[in-house]
């Protein structure tokens, strides 16, 4: 195992000699133009050289760090046992457009991922409703995952509601009958987070 690396100091070299080896926990990418730029560049350096990745936790925005982000999955899908993705920043997060998000991700994972989870934003909960049959389509029914975890954050008038998709029993049940086992965004996040130290410390 080795220790989080801390990405955006590396250089092409040292990224080149480093081969990110086996773990990596990063990737909340700034908004500013210039920020963006550079985390692109560091993103494509990533793709090339970082085969061995095995947990990855990253936040996205707009299609082009998605596009990018799916090659590095593509990339790394060999390896990968942890994925969190991070939408509730997305530039325009209306279902329809986090659906091909969705899509590409059913066909970009690993035949079998231990740990999955989305954080979700929005205005209505019309887009949380409505991802849990895209879920069930391109990831449920191909068996994709062990664990699974759907915490959405929703704005509605001047209140503001959390949702998880551990607390829909029935949901829950149905996930489970496909042998995916639904867990609270909290306790996945723990698990995950313990695993991630735990990798450290055997370093």
């Amino acid at each position: 195992m080795t220790k989080d690396l801390e990405l955006e100091s590396l250089t092409d070299k040292e990224i080149n000699s480093r081969k990110c080896q086996s773990l990596v926990y990063f990737l909340d990418f700034d908004r500013e133009k210039d920020a963006l730029q550079t985390k692109r560049q560091l993103l494509e350096l990533i793709i090339k050289y970082c085969k061995n990745i095995r947990l990855l936790d990253y936040c996205v925005f707009n299609d082009d760090i998605n596009s990018l982000m799916s090659s590095l999955i593509e990339n790394i899908k060999q390896n990968l046992n942890y994925l969190s993705i991070n939408l509730s920043n997305y530039e325009d997060n209306e279902y329809s457009n986090i659906k091909p998000i969705l899509q590409n991700l059913g066909q970009t994972l690993p035949s079998k991922l231990e740990y999955l989870s989305f954080v979700l934003e929005h205005q209505e909960d019309v887009n949380y409703v409505a991802i849990v049959p895209c879920i069930k389509e391109y990831i449920m029914k191909k068996k994709r995952v062990k664990y699974l975890a759907i915490k959405s954050t929703i704005f509605s008038n001047t209140k503001l509601y959390c949702m998880d998709l551990f607390d829909l029993k029935d949901e829950v049940k149905e996930f489970k009958l496909h042998n995916i086992e639904v867990l609270s965004y909290i306790k996945l996040f723990t698990d995950i987070t313990d695993i991630y130290r735990f990798s450290n410390e055997i370093d």
